[in-house]
């Protein structure tokens, strides 16, 4: 018995327990290598059916589950929709390579024709434009990352110069005392390196530029 109030006590220190957990989505540290003069507006588009239904709240990343499995809502660190993250790491991180950025605000509400209007509506000599289709953290003994998030790019006429989708599921692996502590570290470190992947795809650069 007392081995096992040991475990609990190390669970609750060092942040252990499944309720209440968030996840930070901030890329600020982040850089594409993409440099372009042209004006971008970037715009993020939640498409996730559980936002869209409203069974889920936009600030929703994911599960964290206790020790029988009963699973507890995972939000954003920032307390704001998921799509806001997105689209303000965007810009910090083309800002962090030398190019200048622009949120623009579109809702889970918006049909994809208003949410595309929204974001050309800026008059931006380039748009980016992210669908995240899924976004799931679910972690239990070990964390994993369901992902579908499609990127496209535009010019100021709204003619599509090029797209990248990526879609998945990753194990980030896991902590045998702490998982919810080691969802928190790997998680953001996934965000970024997706975020690299969808910006780095050559295609990507020469659409932006």
């Amino acid at each position: 018995m007392s081995r096992l109030l040991a475990i609990l006590a190390i669970c609750i220190l060092s942040g252990g327990c499944a309720v209440g957990v968030t996840h930070e989505y901030d890329a600020a540290d982040t850089t594409f290598d993409i440099k372009t003069e042209s004006k971008v507006a970037v715009a993020t588009h939640d498409q996730r059916f559980y936002i869209v239904d409203g069974d889920k709240e936009a600030n929703f990343v994911g599960l964290s589950r206790g020790g029988y499995g009963n699973p507890f809502n995972v939000t954003t660190a920032s307390e704001k929709p998921l799509a806001d993250d997105f689209s303000a790491s965007v810009v910090a991180a083309l800002s962090a390579s030398g190019t200048t950025g622009q949120a623009i605000d579109v809702s889970p509400d918006d049909q994809e024709s208003q949410a595309r209007a929204k974001l050309l509506a800026a008059k931006a000599n380039r748009s980016i434009f992210l669908t995240i289709n899924e976004w799931k953290a679910d972690t239990y003994f070990n964390t994993k990352l369901t992902y579908n998030v499609l990127l496209r790019i535009f010019d100021a006429n709204g003619n599509e110069r090029a797209d990248k989708q990526i879609q998945g599921e990753d194990n980030l692996g896991g902590h045998p005392v702490n998982p919810p502590g080691h969802s928190r570290e790997v998680v953001p470190v996934a965000f970024r390196e997706k975020l690299k992947e969808l910006f780095g795809d050559p295609k990507i650069k020469a659409a932006l530029q």
